[in-house]
């Protein structure tokens, strides 16, 4: 099975910004759900909170690195 990020898509089969917009919209709707149930498992909570930081902050490096690389 190849793995997904050494799968190569032909540019007609997956549009950027379609795709970043459901990422955008994706990560928007975890961010209140979260927001909305802060009393939940502390423990999955507290992970979930990880998860979203490592994300934005991935997020943070990509556009960094296309700013330099630009």
């Amino acid at each position: 099975m190849t793995s997904l990020r050494s799968a190569p898509l032909p540019l007609n089969m997956f549009d950027l910004e379609t795709g970043e917009a459901m990422i955008q919209d994706l990560r928007a709707e975890a961010g209140r759900r979260l927001d909305a149930s802060p009393h939940g498992n502390d423990d999955l909570v507290a992970i979930c909170r990880l998860i979203f930081d490592i994300l934005n902050l991935q997020e943070q490096i990509n556009q960094d690195r296309h700013r330099i690389s630009g």
